[in-house]
């Protein structure tokens, strides 16, 4: 055999032995996911009938509280902080040849926190001028209840709107705005960008009524309308005049 073949066998050999080494490769190459929140990869492996690998997270096999978990199916479940760096590395180590690899990487980011809720009741209400309503806000997904109260958009109103205290108590103007509907909104301190209002249409009173009595009888010993029926019942001529006004 000359050296030529003898170095075309020796090529062969290595090029059948790079083709024999198992080969493993991952999808998603890289994620993001939210503290707590799940991904799952998929690990190929090529050049092998033996499919299996083991799953690592920076290095730990099945990782842990602080980079995170994965399952024995490529599950992975980030931790319930963010770790320091934010980025962990997921691997799959290949079991036919524990050698051969294939690793993504993993943001993780905080989780959103739920948006703060304000509102307010009741919804809607009629106040005539001078007259009061008082309000209540809710707020929710905070620990922070406190609220500023606003009419139209000022912050404790004014005479031309009306004002709110700090309680939520709304006093309606002295005269009839215009528009007469104002709106009543209690803002978050947690969140100011988070509010919840409610309407207020604002009246006037009804006219005033008032009846003036005049008595007249014979009887010089009855001065008020009380004693009326006490003349009555002597037979005396009275008689009562009622005459409604408005002002």
């Amino acid at each position: 055999m000359g050296p030529l073949h003898h170095n075309r066998h020796l090529l062969l050999l290595l090029l059948l032995r790079l083709q024999l080494r198992s080969m493993c490769r991952w999808t998603p190459a890289a994620a993001s996911v939210q503290t707590g929140g799940m991904q799952t990869f998929t690990a190929t492996v090529t050049n092998t009938t033996n499919k299996a690998v083991t799953w690592q997270v920076n290095g730990i096999t099945g990782g842990n509280t602080s980079v995170g978990t994965i399952s024995t199916t490529g599950v992975y479940t980030a931790p319930a902080t963010v770790p320091s760096p934010a980025i962990v590395t997921v691997t799959a180590v290949s079991l036919a040849d524990p050698t051969r690899s294939g690793s993504a990487q993993v943001t993780i980011t905080a989780t959103a926190p739920t948006p703060v809720t304000v509102s307010v009741a009741p919804a809607a209400a009629s106040a005539q001028t001078g007259g009061t309503q008082t309000f209540t806000a809710t707020v929710t997904n905070t620990t922070n209840k406190a609220v500023t109260w606003q009419v139209n958009g000022i912050t404790g109103g004014n005479t031309s709107v009306g004002t709110i205290s700090t309680t939520g108590a709304y006093t309606a103007p002295a005269t009839v705005p215009s528009p007469a509907i104002v709106t009543v909104t209690a803002v978050s301190l947690a969140d100011p960008t988070r509010s919840g209002s409610a309407q207020v249409i604002v009246t006037a009173p009804p006219p005033s009524t008032s009846w003036l009595w005049g008595v007249t009888t014979d009887d010089s010993t009855v001065q008020t309308a009380s004693q009326v029926s006490a003349v009555a019942a002597f037979s005396k001529r009275v008689t009562i005049r009622a005459v409604l006004t408005r002002r």
